[in-house]
């Protein structure tokens, strides 16, 4: 009677209890309609991206992750929006998953090697480029991350050679002239750089911004005549180029056209008059005239729009550090040292990506060879300065 009543017991519970839901499969269609909408949120969610609403961008990303879970670009967009986010454990987790979902394809490669490089993680980022490059050989953003790697960690000749190779192999890609170009400038080659953009430009006339860089290395070179006719050859495509506009005026002041070179400054303030830009170029004018009041004015008020522009830092330091000489030449050793200091410290400042930074490195020598000299001579009268 006992087992008569717990198998009824049973029966009722089960009759009771919830039927397990199964899954209908998608079809064809359905999986089709919910792939075309990933595509059209990671679409939205890229459009946001270059527009730098990362929010937004992240959202629509994530949409399309849901939608499907598959969708390999969406994960790497997602690892890049968190990159970006300064995320760096949520960015290697979808960078992860993407190389686990493909691994065959390299851009999940250069995803992470990326991240790697961003926190210095240079082994790791080195590993991941070359496991990447022997995918695929013709994946240029690769070679590219390996050669900053050998430039943070200063083995600038395997850098230098890489990029070489670059160019071999990927003639057209325009990209890399424009960051060879800058490697060629930071490291003052500039006559090797002259003789790889002379043909590069001759062959993408059509690229305003790597006869811009051209033109930057004419000016190192002291070229200026030949910088002028690129920039007037510019100008005349766009007669609002800031840059062209800009760096003319540097040269006119230079050949001493100082006419010239003001309505060229002129003429930018016009154009743009909250660009920082502006007032470098102008303290560069009147440094190059000898008004340095004038100078220290515009480069002060350069720094308040952008506390980092390195253009700005560095006339900042050569101004103080005139100064500083001409104190010195005074027999006002304290004030000068102060000046040498300070000087010191704004070419400090420069990042190391920045193609002044080995100007700037030089010029913190020489500050400090004076500041070192002006101590010692303070200390022979038994004198101490203040640092």
């Amino acid at each position: 009677m006992k087992r008569k009543i717990l198998l009824i017991a049973v029966s009722f519970l089960l009759a009771c209890s919830p039927t397990q839901k199964t899954t209908k499969p998608q079809s064809e269609e359905e999986m089709g309609e919910r792939r075309r909408q990933a595509e059209q949120n990671y679409s939205l969610g890229a459009e946001y991206f270059k527009q730098r609403e990362y929010d937004k961008a992240l959202e629509k990303f994530q949409i399309a992750l849901e939608l499907d879970s598959t969708f390999y670009e969406a994960l790497i967009a997602l690892g890049n929006v968190y990159k970006i986010k300064r995320d760096f454990n949520t960015a290697e987790v979808y960078f992860r998953k993407a190389l686990n979902l493909e691994p065959r394809k390299a851009k999940g490669y250069e995803a992470l090697g990326d991240l790697y490089l961003a926190v210095k993680k240079y082994q790791s980022a080195e590993s991941l480029y070359l496991s990447g490059i022997k995918l695929d050989s013709t994946f240029s953003e690769l070679y590219l991350g390996l050669a900053q790697i050998y430039i943070e960690i200063g083995e600038k000749k395997k850098a230098d050679s890489l990029y070489q190779k670059m160019l071999r192999l990927f003639p057209a890609d325009i990209g890399i002239y424009r960051i060879y170009g800058d490697f060629l400038l930071r490291e003052g080659r500039y006559k090797e750089a002259r003789e790889m953009f002379r043909p590069c430009c001759q062959k993408f006339p059509d690229y305003i911004d790597l006869r811009e860089k051209y033109v930057e290395i004419l000016f190192n070179l002291k070229e200026y005549d030949s910088a002028l006719a690129q920039l007037n050859s510019i100008l005349e495509k766009e007669p609002d180029n800031l840059n062209a506009i800009l760096r003319r005026a540097d040269i006119y002041a230079r050949k001493k056209n100082y006419t010239g070179a003001k309505e060229d400054l002129a003429k930018a303030r016009k154009l743009a008059p909250e660009d920082a830009r502006v007032f470098v170029h102008t303290a560069d004018f009147y440094q190059t005239i000898g008004d340095l009041a004038k100078a220290e004015e515009e480069v002060k008020q350069a720094l308040r729009i952008d506390p980092n522009l390195d253009g700005a830092l560095v006339i900042y330091g050569d101004i103080l550090k005139i100064r500083a000489g001409n104190l010195y030449k005074a027999k006002r050793r304290e004030e000068a040292f102060r000046l040498y200091r300070q000087a010191y410290s704004y070419y400090e400042m420069v990042p190391s990506k920045s193609i002044y930074y080995n100007y700037a490195q030089v010029e913190m020598k020489r500050c400090k060879t004076f500041m070192d000299k002006i101590k010692e001579e303070l200390w022979f009268e038994g004198k101490k300065i203040e640092e």
